[in-house]
């Protein structure tokens, strides 16, 4: 790594001087949000009935009435 950055140390230290591992762990990283994102996005514009199968059911429809038969 060069020695004008200012935290050269730190990234050799995480990633030992391996460029391709540290960019391969940032696309990694990237590809999960934007997946996370459009996910989240797809479950709004398809507006699908109350799902009780999913842990997170409120989530993503939260003016959905509670429903108080479902036992956790």
């Amino acid at each position: 790594m060069s020695s004008h950055l200012p935290n050269h140390r730190f990234i050799d230290r995480l990633y030992h001087g391996n460029v391709e591992q540290c960019l391969f762990i940032l696309k990694i990283s990237t590809n999960a949000v934007f997946y996370l994102l459009k996910r989240k996005k797809h479950l709004r514009e398809k507006k699908l009935p109350y799902n009780t199968n999913s842990l997170n059911f409120g989530e993503y429809y939260p003016k959905s009435p509670v429903r108080e038969d479902i036992i956790f």
